[in-house]
C-alpha cells in the first residue's frame, strides 16, 4: 500500500472543495451529490471530530479518498442512526488498499465515539464490505438503485 494517512476533514478544511469535486465526479448523476455548492456546505458541517463527520485519506498533502459517518442517511430507516457514506478513493489510487484503510478507520472512530451500530448502503460493493466484516440486513431502492443495507456488528 502507498504511504497514506487518514485524518478528520476538520484538520484539513481547505480540502472541502476538492472533496466535493471528487464526490460529484463519481456520483454527480445522483441527487445527493449533484449540487457542488450544497455538497460543500454539507462537507463543511462535517468538519468536526464527532458524528456527523468525515475522514480524509492523504498521500502527503494530496487528497486520495474519504469516508463519512452520517446521521439518519435513509430517513425511512428510523431505527438506524449512524451510517457510513461517501466512501471514495480517487481513481488513480484504487486497488492499493486505501478503501479498506478508510473503512477500518471510520469503524475505529465510531467505536471510540461509543457508536453501537453502524450501517451503510451500497448498490455494487456488497461482497467487498462482507470481506471487511459487514453483514447484509436488508435491501433498499435509495437513489433509484437496488442497494444492500449492511451493518457492522462488532461495535461495543
Amino acid at each position: 500500500m502507498v504511504d497514506v494517512i487518514v485524518e478528520p476533514l476538520a484538520r484539513h478544511p481547505k480540502l472541502v472543495s476538492e472533496l466535493a469535486q471528487l464526490l460529484n465526479k463519481e456520483w454527480g448523476h445522483l441527487e445527493p451529490w449533484s449540487d457542488i455548492e450544497r455538497l460543500e456546505n454539507v462537507l463543511r458541517s462535517r468538519c468536526r471530530c464527532a458524528a456527523p463527520m468525515t475522514l480524509v485519506a492523504l498521500e502527503g498533502e494530496h487528497l486520495v479518498g474519504s469516508a463519512s459517518i452520517k446521521l439518519r442517511e435513509l430517513p425511512h430507516h428510523h431505527d438506524k442512526e449512524y451510517w457510513v457514506g461517501d466512501v471514495i478513493v480517487a481513481k488513480s489510487h484504487r486497488g492499493k488498499g486505501i478503501g479498506q484503510l478508510l473503512v477500518q478507520a471510520i469503524v475505529r472512530h465510531a467505536r471510540e465515539s461509543g457508536i453501537a451500530s453502524l450501517y451503510l448502503y451500497t448498490p455494487e460493493h456488497e461482497l467487498y464490505y462482507k470481506k471487511l466484516g459487514w453483514i447484509t440486513v436488508g435491501r433498499d431502492p435509495a437513489n433509484g438503485e437496488d442497494n444492500a443495507i449492511m451493518k457492522y456488528e462488532s461495535l461495543p
